[in-house]
């Protein structure tokens, strides 16, 4: 999920029990120009991006203490082992890495919380930048590399790359096998596509399962250990139905695991998903962002209130920005991403009100905490925002974003 699947929200995703988390859809250059640096006062090991003067220097040595790629030089567990919800944080301590991190953070990774759950996913349409950015990342630190070959949004598209590839076969299973020829061998090379129609006629379902299921065997064959599908086509908004019994006969058709993504907000709907598109699991984003605690295996959903004083705990144990802060919080607490024929189902209720115009107002993470009633003491500093704010990471947060799109207006249909 762009600018949601930060640090914060894959934590939270891990502790009420998602089994795999995927970063963010991350441009393959823009990781590629960054430096590894552990973050001593945080216990995170971050990818900062080089200024034009760093970026014409060499590498930073792998073998320093602050960049190093040994298992051994793993972060300390918790970003401040005192510090929850109804205790006071001790007060931070000055680091090396302070000013580092006080560059621009295009990723951040807790290797001790979510090494053997992550992957990395990157946008690309070159299989050299491919794998200079999956390079980046240290191999121990994450579980696989998936590519994003679904995502119809222009700025994943305008550079050939996201749904994009959907059209180039060629382009897409040279990413692939370069990849999986190159990477660390312990890690997955995997993809996420969508239903692909046939131009000459966009509503055969035939036809679009046939070329679905030639793209699939394309990647396969390329050396794809594993494929998540979108069950919707690139002309498919967020309100038309995803169609998961499409899903079937391209599982039937490959030998590797398919991981189902659509339309799944409940526990139910997973289960479902799997009988009906014979997937062997299934991926959230916008159930997610309605209620993480889909997660949970027992227990039923926590209040809404409840996972986004979760999530705005971890945001300050993490120094995340308030600006990235503020849209994850926006995208929880609103239902215009929501089917129209769900919005009575799954509702919006918080015990003091707190809405778009009241989170976009917040200036600071100390002014989040107050909003939803988080006790912290100090609360660890997350930057300023104003109305518009560019947080570095190529990705830039504007409150009219939301201002402007009220709980009943539909995403507009973008595409490709």
């Amino acid at each position: 999920m762009v600018r949601a699947s930060t640090l914060p929200l894959r934590l939270l995703a891990l502790n009420y029990g998602a089994d795999i988390v995927f970063t963010e859809e991350l441009i393959d250059r823009s990781l590629i120009a960054t430096a590894r640096v552990i973050n001593t006062e945080l216990n995170t090991v971050d990818y900062v991006r080089k200024d034009k003067n760093q970026q014409q220097q060499a590498q930073l040595d792998e073998g320093s203490s602050t960049n190093s790629s040994s298992a051994n030089n793993t972060p300390n567990p918790n970003p401040n082992p005192n510090s929850n919800s109804n205790s006071n944080p001790q007060k931070p301590t000055k680091n090396k890495s302070k000013k580092a991190k006080q560059q621009p953070v295009i990723l951040s990774t807790s290797p001790f919380h979510e090494q053997n759950n992550l992957i990395l996913q990157i946008g690309t349409s070159n299989s050299t930048y491919a794998l200079q950015a999956a390079n980046q990342i240290t191999p121990a630190h994450i579980i696989g590399v998936d590519v994003n070959m679904g995502c119809p949004k222009n700025f994943s598209v305008q550079d050939n790359m996201g749904a994009a590839l959907l059209k180039d076969v060629k382009t897409a299973t040279d990413i692939v096998k370069t990849l999986k020829q190159n990477v660390d061998p312990n890690l997955s090379v995997t993809a996420k596509i969508r239903l692909i129609i046939d131009e000459s006629d966009p509503t055969n379902l035939t036809l679009t399962s046939k070329r679905t299921i030639d793209f699939a065997k394309a990647l396969e064959h390329a050396g794809a250990d594993a494929l998540t599908i979108h069950a919707r086509t690139v002309n498919d908004t967020e309100q038309d139905s995803a169609s998961w019994s499409e899903l079937a006969p391209i599982v039937d058709s490959l030998n590797i695991p398919v991981v189902g993504n659509g339309d799944v907000w409940c526990r139910e709907d997973m289960k479902a998903m799997k009988t009906v598109g014979k997937v062997k699991g299934v991926m959230l984003a916008r159930g997610a962002l309605y209620n993480l605690s889909v997660f949970r295996k027992s227990g039923g959903l926590l209040p809404q209130e409840r996972v986004v004083q979760d999530y705005i705990n971890l945001c300050c144990d993490y120094r995340n920005h308030v600006a990235n802060t503020k849209y994850v919080v926006c995208e929880m607490i609103t239902n215009r991403r929501t089917p129209l024929a769900l919005k009575k189902r799954y509702k919006y209720e918080f015990p003091k009100n707190q809405g778009v115009k009241e989170v976009c107002g917040v200036k600071s993470l100390e002014q989040m905490c107050k909003l939803w009633d988080i006790n912290r003491g100090t609360t660890a500093s997350g930057g300023s925002s104003s109305s518009t704010v560019d947080v570095g990471n190529g990705r830039k947060y504007s409150d009219n974003y939301f201002l402007e799109n009220n709980n009943e207006t539909p995403i507009k249909k973008q595409k490709l």
